[in-house]
């Protein structure tokens, strides 16, 4: 149910509105960022978390009118929501992982019963 960095940027990438992914952008959009990008519109959900207060990373684009702000469809679903449950699935994630261990463990030891014969 997690993906790592690489499967999300495929994930948004596979997206007929995305042109571009930038991984590791920065919080802050610079002036330089995008007029070196060409960014035509920075998009923003209706969920708004804050995670440096009165820092608006928005400011830029706001300025130069290229700032949209879009009605998110899951307005329950945020960052901390996810992490929240995944905190707490997170003993239940463990415990599948290591039934699949012991079970990769007899499926290979079985297979070597099978090559010895």
């Amino acid at each position: 149910p997690i993906m790592n960095v690489h499967e999300r940027v495929l994930s948004v990438l596979a997206c007929k509105y995305v042109d571009e992914v930038i991984i590791g952008s920065p919080y802050v959009l610079s002036e330089e960022m995008i007029t070196s990008l060409i960014i035509a519109k920075v998009f923003q959900g209706s969920v708004i978390e804050a995670p440096i207060p009165g820092l608006s990373p928005y400011a830029v684009a706001k300025s130069r009118s290229i700032y949209v702000r879009v009605q998110s469809d899951f307005p329950h679903l945020t960052v901390q929501s996810i992490i929240d449950r995944v905190v707490r699935h997170r003993e239940l994630y463990e415990e599948r992982n290591r039934l699949k261990a012991v079970k990769d463990a007899k499926a290979m030891a079985d297979a070597v019963k099978v090559a010895e014969i």
